[in-house]
């Protein structure tokens, strides 16, 4: 068999077109592991900064009391923000504890208070929503609903509504005793 002349323009120009596609990839792979470092180096940043969040979160106070409070801790805490908001006395409906439920398989449970007003304004609203919440880091509000109020007389204007809130405390209350 004959040997190949690799001086011919055929071999040369296969050598050449052999080179770059090898050049070409080179800088595929290349380019491909530098995007996969960058998302990696991402990836890492993203979980320094988590561990971070978490170990602050441990090393803050817990908001979790270790008992629940009385129905007239929970009234005078409520009447006292809705005092606060000005709103008069006969605007706070009911004012309804829940039993305090356990949260999944944790040591802690969630007890709610149900809390009805009438006939307010968003203004008063907010500042009753503020005054709870602000006054006790304890309390937290759980939900709000607003509803436009059914009648239309002297104590319902188009400003007014009514809204019922879900006031939630959590206990830390172990199932068993931490030796």
């Amino acid at each position: 068999m004959k040997k190949p002349d690799l001086s011919t323009p055929r071999w040369r120009l296969l050598c050449v077109v052999a080179a770059i596609a090898g050049l070409g990839a080179s800088y595929w792979h290349y380019s491909t592991n530098s995007i996969r470092l960058e998302v990696a180096v991402d990836n890492l940043r993203n979980c320094e900064r988590l561990a971070q969040e978490i170990g602050s979160a441990q090393r803050s106070p817990q908001r979790a009391s270790l008992t629940t409070w009385s129905q007239d801790d929970l009234g005078t805490a409520v009447e006292s923000a809705a005092a606060d908001a000005r709103l008069a006395r006969d605007r706070v409906l009911r004012i309804d504890p829940q039993a305090p439920k356990r949260l999944g398989k944790t040591d802690y449970l969630e007890q709610a208070t149900e809390v009805e007003l009438s006939a307010v304004t968003l203004r008063q609203l907010v500042d009753f929503l503020f005054a709870v919440a602000g006054r006790d880091d304890q309390l937290e509000i759980g939900t709000l609903r607003m509803r436009a109020p059914h009648e239309k007389g002297d104590s319902a204007s188009p400003e007014t509504w009514l809204a019922d809130v879900v006031l939630t405390q959590r206990i830390y209350a172990p199932t068993t005793p931490h030796r």
